[in-house]
């Protein structure tokens, strides 16, 4: 699963992936010492709940931002998963045209033409 998702995330030039981790001491352990932006995390560990390591990676840094990937339903788990701190919830049931819809909104709602322009819009108001 972390090689697959480690390539589809390769495609993207703005991502640098940096590390990937199979359990929970794993990320403890690496941003602790690591400078981190972003931590993409599936919600199943064994041993914690996505609550849970929120609380954790919050504690020993607030500036990393949690988002999860995962096949779980949206409607159940993301509000919580915002409330404890996450900035976002990704489906991976998501089809390509809800994708196509979302990024069409936003491009118009941001007055853009194109990915690169997206992307550097949504730098700018500091959400990648």
């Amino acid at each position: 699963m972390r090689c697959g998702f480690k390539t589809f995330l390769a495609d993207y030039d703005f991502l640098d992936v940096v590390h990937a981790v199979g359990d929970i001491d794993e990320v403890n352990e690496y941003i602790k010492s690591n400078l981190v932006d972003i931590l993409i995390s599936e919600m199943s560990f064994a041993n914690v709940s996505p609550i849970d390591l929120i609380g954790k990676v919050k504690s020993i840094n607030p500036e990393i931002n949690v988002v999860f990937f995962t096949t779980q339903d949206q409607q159940i788990y993301s509000v919580p998963l915002l409330r404890a701190g996450a900035i976002g919830f990704l489906s991976k049931n998501i089809n390509q045209k809800t994708v196509n819809t979302y990024k069409n909104r936003m491009m118009h709602k941001l007055n853009v033409n194109n990915m690169f322009d997206l992307y550097l819009q949504a730098k700018n108001m500091n959400l990648v």
